[in-house]
């Protein structure tokens, strides 16, 4: 396996760092990068808004045996406003890439595309979300990553869809919950925790182990990829500051029916048993947090 090649799209985002990371140790690795830029002899630049053609010659020369799919335009606020990028970057960049594998040939080769935990809409039972119940987003944003789901699956070769919430450290840019967590503790400047927003976070360290698992495995189909257990945003925000001994001031609120909250489900706590029966995906999240800050403490 070791001289297969592995092409990541999105290398410069948060999942695609980790997965590079990850997979060099044993695959020859080539990155994709859009607006923040990657050195090195392996790295390319990529249009996502036009580059079916780009995909083609790329797929083409260097025959990759698994493609992960991690470009998307993820702020949900944004994909409100400007419903043309959410929809080129999340529904016709996977359209193009799934013809692009067609007109190079490359009908065997494993694509593994990560949705979003947002897909299922709002839940009032308290029950994990399975990956049979009804669809119902809320936002553009969920709605367009349901929809690249359909785009994927048009592959006719090995096809994994992860629905799933993660986080970590973007080396290549300052963004997401963790960063954000971190530097406002950092600077001491007080922050709000929702008390009633639940999920099943995991590490993007945890993610891409596991996706290296599902190429390995030959795991195909959709999966959500949660941890075993859930918590509240504040909880999350107060282990991350307890984890790193930051003494932070985090307000306890709880979010109503306002604006946002109605473009947010509130609850998107994911079952992940169908997963588990496949390959090793078994952490609560206060263990994994521990261990992906424990290794950050180290860097």
């Amino acid at each position: 396996m070791g001289c297969e090649t592995v092409l990541v799209l999105g290398g410069s985002g948060l999942l695609g760092h980790h997965c590079s990371s990850l997979f060099e140790k044993e695959y020859r690795v080539i990155k994709t990068f859009g607006n923040n830029p990657i050195v090195g002899p392996d790295s390319f630049k990529l249009d996502a808004f036009n580059a079916k053609n780009s995909l083609v010659r790329l797929i083409k020369e260097i025959k990759p045996a698994l493609i992960i799919n991690t470009i998307a335009y993820v702020t949900v606020d944004g994909c409100e406003t400007d419903k043309r990028t959410a929809e080129c970057l999340n529904v016709k960049f996977v359209k193009d890439l799934v013809a692009a594998m067609a007109c190079a040939g490359a009908g065997s080769t494993h694509l593994i595309h990560i949705s979003s935990d947002s897909v299922y809409g709002e839940r009032n039972s308290g029950l994990p979300w399975v990956e049979e119940d009804r669809k119902a987003p809320l936002s553009v944003y969920a709605d367009t990553k349901l929809n690249s789901e359909s785009m994927a699956l048009g592959h006719t070769g090995p096809t994994t869809i992860l629905r799933t919430a993660f986080y970590g450290i973007n080396p290549y840019a300052e963004s997401g919950l963790l960063s954000w967590v971190i530097t406002a503790a950092n600077n001491r400047i007080a922050f709000d925790g929702w008390d009633n927003i639940f999920f099943s976070p995991v590490s993007a360290e945890r993610l891409a182990a596991g996706i290296k698992s599902i190429f390995e495995s030959g795991v195909v189909g959709i999966f959500n990829a949660g941890s075993l257990d859930a918590c509240n945003k504040y909880d999350f925000c107060t282990s991350v500051c307890d984890f790193l001994d930051i003494d932070a001031s985090i307000n306890r609120v709880t979010c109503d029916n306002s604006e946002m909250i109605s473009i947010r489900p509130t609850y998107t706590v994911l079952e992940s048993c169908k997963l588990r029966r496949l390959i090793p995906w078994s952490i609560s999240w206060r263990d994994d947090l521990r261990e992906y800050l424990g290794k950050l403490e180290r860097l």
